[in-house]
């Protein structure tokens, strides 16, 4: 019988605020919609709370658009995923880019969706129909921007051309040029914004055909313009950039004629001929404010609302997240209106940094009844806990390398880069010991079993023992030191007792007797330094992971190696031994976690989740669940679960998974407005289903002819033939049918033609058998005018399903003009009975 083992699976991720490539959003409620690494946040930004997590993300978010009563974003995979503010559920799920979604943007009505690719292309997507319109080809490069203007759509591309798409004919009406590479665009007053790579915001006129007016220069040149956004209610706008924000507004023509006024009297003055006087494009245009902050701006935009205060005319927030995983949010208070002038104000008036670090986590440390989670980095310690996953304090500290719990769970001790030890007691939230432990790094530390002893070792080459005293007051109290011949990794006691593992910087693990302190075992046979190790609970097994991206497993009764395997396709960062017994998990750069049996030396199960370098890892003494802690700000919570797994099945699931749809053969529509070939599993399998129906069928029908039993196979399910083919269609999800019928072959076409056809007959499913003509009329037109296809009696037969096509249209018209009218009764008739004005349908 094949050995099964509890599959682990991710559950939560916490820590994480913001990311580098974050995307902000402030509704109209005050909420603030954050991307971070593949979940969307959503904050209260008045008590600065995580409200709600969308997690179900496929990869990292790359752009995020909101609507009235949805919410989009778009992945690094190409999906496209669609909430619904008021329920919090998915409600579209599309799969057509082939590359990261860079850019998102809704119709004015919220029912289309637009979507812009690094793959250049951009769909359009009907919520309604839960399927893509079309695609629009033209750009050179990836698109970074789109923004609708009533029946256009105007994108911005990394090509350095801002083409300008009529909406109606699908066809791109106008292309304008930029200097630089384009990478955001907005519409202000009728004005057409383009933030670009170089210092300077581009401006058009929407009115006069898209005339460029000129140019305005950012104060600090260097990067690119991350984002143009405007406030919803005033003439201001945000341009943000890499290492700066500036708020720039529109000058009013009163103060443009006062500026005038002034220069011409300046002339006078000096004796010039006041005609010398010309108007520059940067006159109409004034800089408020600009903020450059410590940290790189991620994203930044207004809040809708305007608020009023007691010494300025206008007031607004703005909402900045940063890439070091915090957000900000400032008072803005400018005068825009009244005669006196005034100087902007810009302040700080609140900061989310609590739940989450500003730079990566590089230790973590479970207490000992696995209810509180440390994690340490460079500038803090974090204690978490993990069944809300919130922290619950916060601890300043020099930049943390190793980490661990004191019996009692009251006090944590942790090693830093400048060699200090530091201990912190939870219940104070205060520091309470500190010393000078080591010349250079602590790079681990560790207890000694069943005692109060601690082991450190670092980068001066020396293994140091402390005596630990918890009362009356903390105390460290070094007993002996022992040096080795080259910087400590990470230092490691046997879960007997008897022995002291180090891995050292010359790639080797040395072994010494815990009592004498004589060398037992020095293993070698990594080609670079084994960062971590970890000791089996039987004390018989060490398995080891180096910057060579291999595991080690070796016998600490005779120093023997038993297995090397080439485990990661980066450096392996961590390894844990699940408690009592020979399973073990490892983590690498590689962004995966690895479950392994270190008896018969297989890969059990992958962990994906991680968007970078895993640092650290941690388990329950029980081992039912693991935290990991990644370089993308983030830790993860894996739970085990009561799903048992095969490992023939796993290796099954990963070649289906490896197969590339690409690898088919499927070719790619050309043109400018193309249809959206969804080249995803789930078509394929939607293809695949159709073209196995079609088959069958067919097979049955030539069945009958040669003179065979009329009884129907049982694929039918007690329909008739067309009954069965409908079922199959009707069995298509709505965001998959157009790629499963584009994929169809000529062959299978002509056969799902012939059953289309009956459909028209007996009027079922009129629209759907419409859709599917048009469709396949459009894909084969081609093979069908330069076929053996292409004779008299396709030309018969297509004229005929087109009289019959037109006929049953004009049903459903009359129908649904009979029931638009029937509306209209019905609205006239309460609006005469109760006097309330209702809206008209049109």
């Amino acid at each position: 019988m094949a050995k099964s083992y509890f599959a682990f699976q991710f559950k939560s991720s916490f820590g994480e605020i913001t990311s580098s490539n974050s995307h902000l959003i402030v509704s109209s409620n005050d909420w603030i919609f954050t991307s971070s690494n593949e979940s969307v946040l959503i904050w209260s930004a008045k008590r600065l709370e995580l409200i709600k997590s969308l997690s179900q993300g496929p990869d990292i978010i790359t752009s995020l658009a909101l609507s009235t009563n949805s919410l989009s974003a778009g992945f690094r995979n190409g999906t496209i995923l669609v909430w619904s503010l008021s329920s919090w559920e998915i409600l579209h799920k599309f799969e057509g880019h082939e590359s990261a979604v860079s850019a998102l943007t809704y119709s004015s009505d919220g029912l289309t969706l637009y979507s812009g690719s690094y793959d250049t292309s951009i769909i359009v997507w009907d919520l309604v129909a839960d399927a893509a319109s079309v695609r629009l080809q033209g750009h050179k490069d990836s698109i970074t921007s789109l923004i609708v203007r009533e029946n256009s759509l105007i994108s911005g591309s990394r090509d350095r051309m801002i083409k300008i798409w009529d909406l109606i004919s699908e066809m791109c009406s106008d292309t304008l040029l930029s200097s630089s590479e384009v990478w955001s665009l907005e519409i202000i007053e009728n004005k057409l914004y383009a933030g670009s790579g170089d210092k300077y915001i581009h401006v058009w006129d929407c009115i006069d055909n898209y005339k460029e007016l000129g140019a305005i220069s950012k104060q600090i040149p260097k990067g690119r313009t991350k984002s143009v956004s405007k406030h919803p209610n005033e003439s201001i706008f945000l341009v943000v950039s890499k290492g700066s924000l500036e708020v720039w507004r529109t000058r009013k023509e009163n103060e443009i004629d006062k500026m005038m006024k002034r220069r011409r009297k300046r002339l006078r003055e000096k004796g010039k001929d006041e005609e010398e006087v010309n108007m520059v494009f940067t006159d109409y245009y004034e800089r408020i404010v600009l903020h450059k902050p410590d940290s790189k701006i991620a994203s930044a935009q207004f809040f809708p609302t305007k608020y009023k205060s007691s010494t300025h005319e206008h007031k607004f927030k703005i909402a900045i997240s940063y890439a070091t995983n915090y957000m900000q949010i400032y008072d803005l208070s400018c005068n825009l209106v009244t005669k006196v002038k005034t100087a902007a104000s810009f302040e700080l008036i609140s900061t989310l940094d609590r739940e989450g670090h500003r730079s990566s986590a590089r230790t973590l440390s479970l207490s000992q009844d696995n209810w509180n989670l440390l994690s340490g980095s460079g500038e803090s310690l974090k204690i978490w806990d993990l069944k809300t996953q919130t922290c619950i304090s916060t601890l300043e500290c020099d930049y943390a390398l190793t980490s661990l719990f004191l019996p009692g769970d009251r006090f944590v001790i942790i090693g830093t880069r400048s060699g200090l030890l530091q201990a912190f007691d939870i219940l104070s939230h205060e520091k309470i010991f500190e010393k000078k432990g080591h010349e250079g790094s602590v790079w681990s530390i560790c207890l000694f079993p069943s005692s109060l002893v601690l082991i450190s070792g670092g980068a001066d080459h020396d293994l140091k023992f402390w005596q630990i005293r918890l009362q009356p007051e903390f105390k460290l109290k070094l007993t002996e030191v022992f040096s080795l011949k080259d910087e400590i990794l990470s230092v490691k006691c046997s879960p007997d007792g008897k022995l002291i593992c180090s891995s050292l910087l010359d790639s080797t693990i040395q072994t010494i007797y815990s009592d004498s302190k004589k060398l037992y075992l020095s293993l070698y046979g990594h080609k670079l330094p084994a960062s971590c190790f970890d000791i089996s609970s039987d004390s018989l097994i060490l398995v080891s992971g180096s910057a060579d991206k291999n595991l080690k497993l070796w016998g600490l009764d005779y120093g023997d190696c038993h297995k090397s395997i080439f485990a990661h396709d980066q450096p392996i960062s961590d390894v844990k031994f699940v408690k009592d017994t020979h399973l073990f998990f490892s983590a690498g750069r590689d962004r995966l976690i690895k479950y392994w049996n270190a008896d018969t030396y297989e890969c059990i199960l992958t962990l994906k989740g991680h968007k970078a370098e895993i640092w650290s890892i941690i388990l329950s003494s029980a081992g039912d669940f693991l935290v990991s802690a990644g370089n993308d700000y983030s830790l993860r919570l894996w739970v085990q679960t009561s799903e048992q797994i095969f490992l023939e099945e796993e290796k099954e699931k990963e070649i289906e998974e490896s197969t590339k749809p690409e690898e088919l053969g499927i070719q790619k529509p050309v043109g400018e407005a193309v249809p959206v070939l969804r080249t995803t599993n789930e078509a394929l399998k939607a293809g695949e289903v159709l073209i196995e129906a079609l088959e069958v069928a067919r097979q049955y029908r030539e069945h009958l002819s040669q003179g065979g039993n009329a009884l129907p196979p049982p694929h039918y399910g007690g329909l008739d033939e067309h009954g069965y083919i409908l079922k199959i269609l009707t069995g298509i999800p709505s965001s998959s049918f157009d790629s499963a019928i584009q994929m169809l072959p000529f062959a299978y076409a002509t056969m799902l033609f012939y059953h289309l056809e009956s459909y028209l007959d007996k009027g079922v499913e009129t629209e759907l058998t419409v859709k599917c003509i048009l469709m396949l009329m459009k894909i084969h037109e081609n093979t069908l005018v330069s076929s053996v296809y292409s004779n008299e009696e396709w030309l018969i037969r297509i004229e005929r399903v087109k009289s019959k096509m037109m006929s049953r249209i004009k049903e459903i018209k009359d129908v649904i003009g009979r029931n638009v009218a029937a509306c209209k009764f019905v609205a006239r008739y309460l609006q005469d009975q109760k006097g309330m004005p209702i809206t008209e349908l049109s």
